[in-house]
This record gives structure tokens, sequence and C-alpha cells, in this order.
């Protein structure tokens, strides 16, 4: 290596291309300075003309900071300095030493005050809290699960945080994160189905009452949301947080879980135990009475521990045997969870539990399926007693809420009445009849839909039905009464009443008709009802019944005797041997020689009178009611 290129790698800079220093640490850990800023310090020192006087002896440095070259080392053709001596080499090359030494000095103080002063980009920890736990918390979008949750190396700024809980209020925020903090939630309940929207004042007495009948049944914290005395007593100190009457109650609930928690340590009831014990610890967790039963109760877990296999074995034989639930002290369910709770991750006692889950779910949905939703209802609520987190339960009591409000909706009054009038604008009489009948039987139905179903019935030719609802249609000037009475006047005029038919249409008339049936149309009918009955007063025949004697005829010439009448209805024979009958249509009568021939429908029948002279008034009469029946049509 020449002389030159000694003195030219004695100043070259210190760290990598470019002038920047690799530091080892990273720009994303606190306390740290990143490469980027050594790299700006760098650059800066880089473009930085240093103060020297123009020829100074061995500085290798020119006025303009340019590199001198040595003696002997100048390009062709140019002259050449005197030569240096080695003395005078060796004191520039020191300089050059003591200069760069100096820079990177510099270099490291300026990064020092940079790692001093610029701010951390992240923070060590940040705890998310809720009150209850077991919130699911999403940050910045990005679902963390229940709480309480941890973070570590968040970045600084600002963050959306979202905290949900099913029975609660969601929580939505957006956080300034600038150091290691802890972010504290209380979630409120949401108020019980139809209590949304209450004053405050009502909302208050509401949730009272339901707190103390809560107690009274028993359910005072489990199963917790819409049930318990505890959840009641906690929406009343949502709304008052003094409230005397809900923290009154909370020491109740205390006291009554405290007190049942032992007894069912004391009976050697361990599953029933460690669920009151949880629920102490998960709402009364710094009192001393339920410190005191957990403390107890795992004593008692360490006595029986061994009790496992035997329980598993007793599960078994109530499983066969159907007890899924009951006898509530003898069942696979209590069994198997006084074994889940001296070995909670036996796998034999996990298996058994599931079944009785699956076994309840099968029952419930078949009392669903014949439509006793009601019966299903108590059955999922009862289930969900003994697995209140189970999703499955959980999805069927909301599926049995929503039958049952698909089937409120169905049985609504005001919707069946819409549909059966509906039904019945578009001629659906048959179909209209179910709905109008239901509405009919609630208070006070409308007189439109008593009119309906009259005249549904009417067109159905139940005649009977038709007049009792036609009848209700309250008194008034409106078309549905004028209809009312148009339509009980068409049913008597198919009775062959014909005066009342008449006296229902004048009454219509007189209140000026109906869309249905207009004055014009009301008027016709009079006048024909009118003229039939002016017909049927002139020619009106009377009935007649004579007595005779029936001459059966053939090779014994046998008879019997019996009354044969006309009327309206017709001819008919009656005897203790035999009956005919024959409408007038087809009844008809000849007499020869003492002796009559009657017709009955398609066939003859001979009688004798017994009195003189009765054959010819009975064709008589009976020719009366032809003429009667032909006048009227």
């Amino acid at each position: 290596m020449t002389q030159k290129d000694e003195e030219m790698n004695s100043i070259a800079p210190v760290g990598p291309p470019g002038g920047s220093t690799t530091t080892g640490l990273s720009a994303d850990e606190p306390g740290q300075v990143s490469q980027s800023a050594v790299g700006q310090a760098t650059a800066k020192e880089s473009t930085h003309e240093y103060e020297r006087q123009p020829g100074a002896p061995g500085s290798g440095i020119s006025s303009h900071g340019q590199l001198n070259y040595a003696v002997g080392d100048g390009l062709p053709g140019e002259e050449q300095p005197p030569p240096i001596s080695g003395k005078t080499r060796l004191r520039g090359r020191w300089t050059v030493i003591s200069i760069a030494c100096a820079v990177l000095l510099t270099l490291l103080s300026v990064a020092g005050i940079i790692l001093v002063t610029r701010p951390r980009a992240t923070i060590d920890q940040l705890l998310i809290l809720t009150v209850p736990s077991g919130a699911d918390v999403t940050f910045d979008g990005r679902a963390l699960g229940p709480s309480p949750v941890k973070l570590e190396g968040v970045r600084m700024g600002t963050h959306k945080v979202v905290v949900a809980k099913d029975g609660y209020q969601e929580l939505q925020y957006d956080e300034s994160i600038t150091d290691s903090r802890t972010l504290d939630y209380k979630l409120k309940l949401l108020p019980p189905p139809g209590a949304e929207g209450l004053p405050a004042e009502q909302a208050l007495n509401q949730y009272k009452q339901n707190m103390e009948d809560a107690f009274a049944r028993g359910d005072y914290a489990v199963p917790y949301y819409g049930k318990s005395a505890l959840y009641f007593a906690h929406l009343i100190l949502d709304l008052d947080s003094t409230n005397p009457s809900a923290l009154d109650m909370k020491d109740r609930v205390r006291n009554a879980l405290v007190q049942a928690a032992q007894t069912a340590i004391t009976r050697v009831d361990l599953a029933q135990a460690q669920e009151l014990v949880s629920t102490l610890g998960q709402y009364f967790p710094t009192d001393e009475d339920a410190r005191a039963a957990a403390a107890k109760l795992e004593a008692q877990i360490a006595i029986h521990r061994s009790d496992v296999r035997d329980l598993l074995r007793k599960a078994e034989d109530a499983l066969r045997a159907g007890n899924l639930i009951d006898p509530p002290r003898a069942s696979a369910y209590y069994y198997s969870k006084q074994a889940l709770t001296l070995d909670r991750q036996n796998q034999h006692a996990r298996a058994i539990k599931t079944q009785v889950r699956d076994g309840l779910l099968q029952s419930i949905e078949q009392t669903a399926i014949v439509g006793n939703m009601a019966q299903a209802t108590r059955e999922v609520e009862q289930a969900l007693k003994l697995f209140p987190e189970d999703s499955q339960l959980q999805a069927k009591q909301k599926d049995l809420e929503l039958r049952q409000a698909a089937d409120a909706r169905a049985n609504d009054p005001k919707e069946r009445r819409n549909r059966g009038l509906k039904n019945f604008r578009q001629g659906n009489y048959a179909e209209s009849i179910e709905d109008l009948e239901f509405d009919a039987q609630q208070d006070h139905p409308t007189p439109e839909v008593l009119f309906s179903l009259g005249y549904s019935y009417k067109k159905l030719r139940n005649f009977d039905k038709a007049m009792d609802y036609l009848r209700k249609v309250r008194t008034s000037s409106e078309d549905t009464y004028v209809s009312a009475q148009a339509a009980q006047g068409e049913i008597e005029a198919e009775r062959g009443n014909i005066t009342a038919a008449a006296e229902h249409f004048k009454k219509a008339r007189d209140l000026g008709g109906s869309p249905m049936y207009p004055r014009a149309d009301l008027e016709d009918r009079i006048d024909k009802l009118e003229n039939k009955e002016a017909r049927r007063s002139v020619v009106e025949p009377t009935p007649l019944t004579v007595q005779v004697r029936h001459l059966h005829g053939g090779l014994l010439h046998g008879s019997c005797s019996g009354t044969l009448t006309v009327n309206n209805a017709g001819v008919r024979y009656d005897s203790t041997d035999h009956v005919f009958a024959a409408n007038l249509v087809h009844a008809g009568v000849r007499i020869s020689k003492g002796e009559m021939a009657v017709q009955f429908q398609d066939k003859n029948e001979k009688f004798k009178p017994v009195r003189s002279g009765d054959d010819e008034r009975f064709r008589e009469a009976v020719s009366r009611y032809h003429s009667a029946e032909s006048g009227a049509k």
C-alpha cells in the first residue's frame, strides 16, 4: 500500500456508506433510538465543513476541505513539491486521527441527546377491566376475548375500544393512550323486555316489585339476567346508586347465598355449594363469610375426591333409567355435577352431562312440536337453571320466544279481524268465518264484524247463525245496520215468511238503502213480496186430513187404516204399516168408483175414504194447493 493510500484510509468516515450509523436498537422499543434518527444526525455531520487554517502543516486537508496528496504522488507532468520529511508526515497523520475522533464524539453526543429527548412510540402495558368481568373486548376492530385483557407494546395514540356482554348496554370509547394504564369499565344492565323507555319513577317501582317477587320464589342470583332479585337490585342501583331497598336486597341475597352454601356443604352437595360459592365470589368478592365458605368447600372437596368413581357409576345408572334431572338428588345430572366438582377435567362426567343436556333439548323440542309452547318454555327455563351458559339452550329459548311471538301475532284479535274481513270482501265466506268468529268472541265486536259473519253464514245457508249475528248489529243509520236489515229480509223470504221479509226490506229502504242494497233494489223486492202476498191471500188453501183405508191389492187384497193429509209440504199417508209422502209438485189425485188413486212421487197407491165425500174434498184441497203454488211462482 502506498503512502497516499495510508493517508486516505486514515480519514475514512466511520460507519456504513452514506454516513449512517447502526446502533443495534429498534425504533419500536421504548427508550431506544431508531436508525433513522442516528442516520439524520450522521447525515448532518457529513455535510458539515470543518474550519482549519489554510495550509496547516500535516493537516492533510486543504482550506476548502479537500485532501492534499503526498510528495511523489502527483499526477504525471505536474511539477512536484519538495519532499516532506518523515517527522512531518507522522505529525500530519496524528492530526487526522484527532479530527476523526472529535467527529465520532460529536456523533455520539448528538445520538445521546436524541435518545433522551425523543418521545417513546409504544407503552409497556395496557390492562382492560370490566364490571362484571367476562365482557367481550374489541380493540381497534380486533376481538380480544372476554375481560380482563392485558396488552403490551400498544402504540401511543387514540384507540377505539368496544365492550359488549349479553344483557348489558354496549360501550364504545375512543381512548387516548399515552402511558401504561388500566381502563376500567362498568357496564349498565339492559332493562327487561317491556320496560324499555319507562319513566325513572315508574321503572323503579316496577323493578322493586320484580325484585321482591324474585326473592320470594328463591331466584336470588341465578339465573341472573332478567330473573333474579340481585338483577333487579342492580337495575335499581343503576338508576339510584343509594336506593335503600336495593342495598338492603343485596345484603339479603348475600345472606341467603351464604346460608345456602353452608347448607349444601353440610349435606355434601358439593356441586351446589360450588355454584353458590362461585356466585358469591362474582358478586361479593370481598365478603369474609363468602371467603370462609369457599375455604370450607375446598377442604370438603379434598376429603371426598376419591368418591368420583362411585358417582360416575350412579350417574350411568340414572341415565339408563331416564332420570335426567329428576329426582333432583338422584339424577344423572346431579351425580355428574358432583363428579366434576371433585375432578373438573373428568371426561366421563363431562360426557354424561352433555347427554343430559341433549336429552333435555330433545324433550323441549318434542313438547313444542305438539303445540304446547307454554310447557316447552317452562322446560327450557328449568334447563337453563342447570346449564346457564349453554349456547344451544339459549338459542332454543330465543327460538321459543320467536315462535310464541308469531303465535301471539297469529291470534291477535286485530290481525285476525283484518284477515277475516279481507276474506269476506274477496267473497271467501267460508274462509272468513273462523277469524271473524275469533274476533266476535272478544269484547265489543264491531258492527262490521257482526254483519260480515251473519252475511257469510247466509251465503252458506246456515240461516239460524246468520240471523243470530245480523240481529246483534246495533241500531243506527249506518250502512252496516241497513245491510243487516236487508240481509234478514232475504233470509225471511227464503224461509217463506213473506210478511217478515217485507218489513225488513221496508226498514232498510226507509233508512235510504246501502251500497250493497240500493234503495231501488229494495223497492223492487218489496213490490214482488206484496204481489205474492196478495195472490196468496186469495187462494190460500187450508190443510185437510181424512180417514182412509189403504187398499194393498194383490192376491190377498189386504188393507190397513190410516190418515191422508195435504198441506204446504205436500201429500202424506200415515199408518202403523206404511208411510207414503210426496211434495206438491209430484202429488196428484184421481177418483174412480169411490176409490182414490193418489200419486206419491213415481208410484200410485189406492185409498178408500171412511166417510162419504171425503174423496172429492181431498182432491179439491190438493188442487187448491197446486194453484197456490203456481200463483206464488
